[in-house]
């Protein structure tokens, strides 16, 4: 049974790392796709959440890629730290989650900043 935990723990882990990837390549095809200028060609009103989630989309890849190094430099500290085997399995499914939120906010960020919000406020 502890083996299963490994195993599904460290595929978890492995997964949120490939979510990221995944997130940064979709997010940058999405954009070059459409461009920067994507929301102004909506209307003339942009939304300040638009404006702000354009800086951070524009740098997704930067995002993801740093959130991916950092998360595996805090696991490896907690593998090498923690003493107990629940603790090291606890740790890798924290960061697990931390990794999915990300690319979670990333993904929302495209879709209600670039695509939802300017099509809103520009209706009236």
């Amino acid at each position: 049974m502890n083996r299963l935990k490994t195993i599904i723990a460290a595929l978890l882990y492995l997964g949120s790392l490939a979510t990221l990837l995944i997130t940064a390549v979709s997010i940058s095809r999405v954009l070059a796709a459409y461009g920067l200028d994507h929301p102004a060609t909506l209307g003339r009103l942009a939304p300040a959440f638009t404006q702000s989630s354009l800086g951070m989309l524009s740098n997704s890849a930067w995002l993801c890629g740093g959130t991916a190094a950092i998360s595996t430099l805090l696991l490896l500290i907690a593998l090498r730290k923690a003493a107990m085997r629940e603790s090291k399995l606890y740790w890798t499914a924290i960061l697990a989650a931390v990794n999915y939120h990300i690319a979670a906010a990333l993904y929302a960020a495209l879709v209600v900043g670039y695509f939802l919000l300017p099509k809103l406020s520009n209706i009236a």
